[in-house]
């Protein structure tokens, strides 16, 4: 960012009415005060090694694991281990400011993204039901766990993750695919940057314990990378398992969970050929198989290959928590109780696509032309439609 003085000389600084720290301020990259993801906010001690980028803690610097940079000796000489970036990071870490979370999202792309795509948010209340526009009704206790749909290709993630952040001032740890992780894997090479910047984890039993521990609020997507890289005739579909372990953990803290539906992505693009298709092309499906080998996975069976897909249309993104589910530790080994608040939590996503689906017709800035020119022509956000 590039802030102009005007009449100012080339020895700024050291004239008498101007103030550094005014100025970050106005810039956004000031904060007069720390703010932590948890209310735990634990002391971390960086290792004295060299760094490396990305790391899953929010400032880029670090390698994660400690022995990121280390060889081993083995009889044919220096044999290079494998790194895993944040594979212990689940700590608490500081808020970015407005300024660092609009440079990140210029860098990856988001914030040109945002003035074609336009995203809007509703929450529900946890009394009356009520749906509004905005954040309102977004619990404020902690711990809270996030569930949602992912999208095609995850494409809604860095809009969902910057806009809880602009919106409410929450940033959701997020629980990733540990092969995002992997440094030498290139199959999420270009995610990789998004999800360390915003301080996700590999999502693991451990993890999720540490953060729920620690009283963060956590984004966990339960449909995973199968969910995320669908394949034909899949829009909107959900791909959860049949466990529900992550309601047991959180019952255990006595979090909160909110559904949280995503509409706008899987119907404004086509799938060409899936994975599994590409798979059985000739001669590329053998170098995509080689290139997936070392691929870690998390489900049998699961194939960690982005799909061909073409673009159809730019929808506007639509974003809706639905109706919060307070649980209690008194649950923790009743199975049964579990189960039954796991297909509620899966029922309140799917509610929520269908809300969002059927509402967004009445929106009369659905489409992108006039969407972009009211958003250029008036300076602000176009509205949509009326929540209840």
């Amino acid at each position: 960012s590039v802030k102009v003085i005007d009449g100012a000389g080339h020895a700024l600084l050291q004239e008498a009415d101007i103030n550094v720290s005014n100025i970050f301020d106005e810039m956004g990259f000031y904060t007069r005060s720390l703010k932590y993801t948890s209310p735990k906010p634990v002391k971390r001690l960086i290792p004295q090694q060299k760094r490396r980028n990305g790391n899953g803690n929010g400032n880029g610097n670090g390698n994660g694991n400690g022995n990121g940079n280390k060889n081993s000796q083995s009889g044919q000489g220096l044999e290079k281990k494998e790194v895993m970036l944040s594979q212990d990071n689940a700590k608490s870490i500081e808020l970015p400011t407005l300024g660092e979370l609009g440079k990140v999202c210029d860098d990856l792309g988001i914030t040109r993204a945002k003035t074609l795509l336009s995203p809007v948010w509703f929450s529900t209340s946890s009394t009356s039901g009520e749906v509004v526009n905005g954040l309102e009704h977004l619990p404020k206790e902690r711990p809270l766990i996030i569930v949602a749909n992912h999208q095609t290709l995850a494409v809604d993630l860095g809009f969902l993750i910057s806009g809880l952040l602009e919106e409410g001032g929450i940033l959701a740890r997020g629980l990733a695919h540990p092969s995002i992780f992997q440094e030498e894997s290139t199959t999420n090479a270009g995610m990789r940057g998004l999800f360390t910047n915003f301080g996700a984890v590999p999502v693991t039993p451990r993890n999720m314990f540490k953060l729920l521990k620690n009283d963060e609020v956590i984004l966990l997507f339960p449909g995973g990378a199968r969910e995320a890289l669908k394949q034909k005739d899949e829009e909107y579909k959900l791909f959860w398992p049949e466990e529900q372990e992550f309601v047991r953990i959180a019952a255990k803290f006595n979090a909160t969970i909110v559904p949280l539906s995503g509409v706008g992505i899987d119907d404004s693009m086509d799938i060409v050929a899936s994975g599994n298709e590409l798979l059985d092309f000739p001669f590329v499906g053998n170098f995509l198989k080689e290139s997936m080998e070392n691929v870690k996975t998390v489900r049998e069976d699961e194939t960690l290959l982005f799909p061909l897909a073409r673009p159809r249309s730019l929808n506007r993104l639509y974003f809706k928590f639905g109706q919060p589910i307070t649980l209690s530790d008194s649950i923790v080994n009743d199975k049964e109780k579990c189960q039954e608040i796991y297909q509620k939590a899966k029922r309140g996503v799917e509610d929520g696509i269908s809300y969002l689906k059927e509402k967004r017709a009445q929106d009369p800035y659905k489409d992108v032309i006039p969407r972009v020119l009211y958003e250029q022509n008036s300076k602000k956000k176009a509205p949509t439609f009326k929540a209840n």
